[in-house]
């Protein structure tokens, strides 16, 4: 089909084609074409370039169409049992324009056909990959392309920062987006803060764009992690962020006191809190974060840990997060640390 396009640098396409998508330009009935290091993203009227600054020269070519719209991608899927198709996944992650789905085994010979299905329902996603879990202590997910074209580095937009991230490589959850809001939020100014398992940044981002802190010590154990947790502090002109490479549970034995960590590791995080509660300055909060289903006897077992350890500690708020399971969900628990026990038991 003809149509009208804009001529970008591959490497400015993501930003161009979101920036006409948002002004309501980007011609989503057609795939965008790649020719050599440019990319012809076709827009429905010439108005277009003006909006961008004049940058981009506007030409016309021949596309092909993404054909019939979807109102999901189970619509879209072809070859699937009819048996099968309830245990198709109702939900699944994308970040930047990586989708990530987990299937069933009894799905898994279908992954392909899911995954063309899932692009063709959604344009804006160019390429599937199955989840089969993260992997180890560096949190690796590992990953099948089920469709697509193009490797799985992304960008992901959230609250207007920028976040690169090679999802094979380094772990990122798009679905905590509002409980980072929520702590940058919550964060003083003049605070130190310790971000215990970093990733490539969100949290720690997030928190030094936003508020006047002195500092955010952000860690990794993953170097891949702590290589795009540093392309991104440039990439969102961040200051106050320094990016270290290291195991969470020796490192945290070696910083000054700090007036708050984020511990955003789900599933083993309580073996870490321990020498969390013995890093905080005198009044401190904790930011804890684990999958569970007893959230009250966890919330005691973590005031009981900080008395052994001749701390205060009081769970002042609990909050769930995202669901991980029919029986279990990933909880916050915002934790209010004291110097010595029985001090300070109000929520300040």
């Amino acid at each position: 089909m003809r149509s009208l396009c804009i001529v970008v640098p591959s490497q400015e396409g993501e930003a161009v084609r979101k920036k006409l998508s948002d002004l309501g330009l980007l011609d989503q009935d057609l795939h965008i074409k790649h020719e050599a290091k440019l990319l012809l993203i076709p827009i429905k009227e010439r108005s277009a370039p003006g909006e961008l600054d004049g940058k981009y020269e506007v030409k016309e070519e021949d596309f092909e169409s993404r054909g019939a719209r979807f109102r999901s991608y189970k619509d879209a899927v072809e070859g699937v049992p009819k048996e099968l198709l309830p245990m198709l996944p109702t939900s699944f992650d994308v970040v930047g324009d990586v989708a990530l789905i987990k299937l069933p085994e009894e799905l898994i010979r279908f992954g392909k056909k899911i995954g063309e299905a899932m692009l063709k329902a959604t344009p804006s996603d160019r390429i599937v990959a199955q989840d089969k879990g993260v992997q180890g202590l560096e949190r690796i997910r590992d990953l099948e392309v089920l469709a697509g074209q193009g490797g799985l580095v992304t960008i992901h937009r959230e609250q207007g920062l920028r976040f690169e991230v090679d999802v094979s490589r380094c772990y990122f959850s798009p679905r905590l987006s509002t409980e980072r809001t929520r702590v940058a939020t919550l964060v003083r100014d003049g605070e130190r803060v310790l971000d215990m398992f970093a990733g490539v940044g969100p949290f720690s981002i997030q928190i030094a764009k936003t508020r006047k802190v002195e500092k955010v010590i952000a860690v990794d154990i993953n170097p891949a992690a702590i290589e795009y947790l540093k392309k991104n502090i440039v990439l969102n002109k961040v200051e106050k962020v320094e990016a270290v490479c290291a195991d969470a549970k020796e490192y945290i034995k070696t910083v000054d006191p700090v007036d708050r960590i984020i511990m955003n590791l789900p599933h083993t995080g309580f073996e870490y809190l321990g020498d969390a509660i013995q890093a905080c300055a005198e009044e401190a909060t904790v930011h804890f974060y684990e999958i569970t289903d007893e959230v009250e006897t966890r919330a005691k077992d973590i005031e009981a840990l900080a008395i052994l350890l001749g701390r205060s500690a009081k769970v002042v708020g609990t909050r769930e997060v995202r669901t991980y399971s029919p029986t279990e969900s990933q909880w916050a628990f915002d934790i209010k640390v004291y110097i010595s026990p029985g001090s300070g038991v109000q929520a300040k």
